[in-house]
């Protein structure tokens, strides 16, 4: 780690590096108070601390991709990042996330991915879909079609549209047991899910992905019905005065 990082720099590129064993397990960054973005990507990183990232209060974006971390065990990794907008954690090796590791993050979070780890459902990653979330990335995780995950993930996708809120995730890439999440035979009322944004800024499109082809048949036999009862109530207008001729 260099030694003399000026203290009012507002982004910090050290990407690329080979920072292993004990690297950035202390306070390398304290008094950076002005600090807004820290690139430490592709720096061969297995752990972070408590310390690692204290006294960063402004920071808005968080770049920890392509390393190999393993865990984020201690639950208070990011507790003074209150102002954290964008964290890239994909392409690590993360198998464990404690779950008061991103609480911190919950009400300033915008961007978060976590593709390519080994995240399995243990995980509640419903839990920091917050209120300010645009960007959620999931795909190539250990993810299992349990019926409970997929319930939950769906509710909290759900909830968000119904508040109009807009985020893109790829939940239509989520694999688990050699089949997509959306497609699970095991719990498929739920996974068939079809989660996108309109794009123009309007609400989402949340429904089952069936529903899709189940729509035409649907107007199809309803117009049916009504050609049928129509003919039954003409026939039975037309019946008397058949009788009396």
């Amino acid at each position: 780690m260099p030694e003399f990082i000026p203290m009012d720099a507002t982004a910090v590129y050290l990407d690329g590096n080979a920072f292993v064993g004990e690297a950035l397990l202390n306070d390398e960054f304290i008094g950076r108070k002005h600090m807004t973005s820290l690139y430490l990507n592709s720096s061969q990183i297995e752990g972070i601390s408590n310390q690692t990232f204290k006294g960063l209060t402004q920071l808005l974006s968080l770049h920890l991709e392509d390393n190999a971390l393993s865990g984020l065990e201690s639950g208070q990794e990011f507790d003074e990042l209150i102002a954290l907008r964008e964290l890239y954690l994909h392409n690590n090796a993360l198998e464990y996330i404690h779950p008061d590791t991103l609480r911190p993050l919950f009400h300033s979070l915008q961007v978060l991915t976590l593709h390519g780890n080994r995240l399995k459902v243990d995980f509640h990653v419903w839990e920091y879909i917050g209120p300010e979330l645009r960007s959620l990335s999931l795909r190539d995780n250990q993810w299992t079609c349990q019926c409970d995950f997929v319930e939950k993930l769906h509710t909290a996708l759900k909830a968000r549209a119904n508040r109009r809120l807009n985020i893109e995730t790829d939940v239509d890439k989520i694999q688990c047991l050699n089949q997509t999440l959306r497609n699970s035979s095991a719990c498929a009322d739920v996974l068939a899910v079809s989660f996108r944004s309109n794009g123009n800024g309007g609400s989402e499109k949340l429904w089952p992905a069936s529903w899709d082809s189940f729509v035409p048949v649907l107007a199809v036999t309803v117009a049916s019905a009504i050609i049928v009862i129509s003919l039954i109530i003409l026939a039975v207008a037309a019946r008397k005065p058949l009788r009396s001729w």
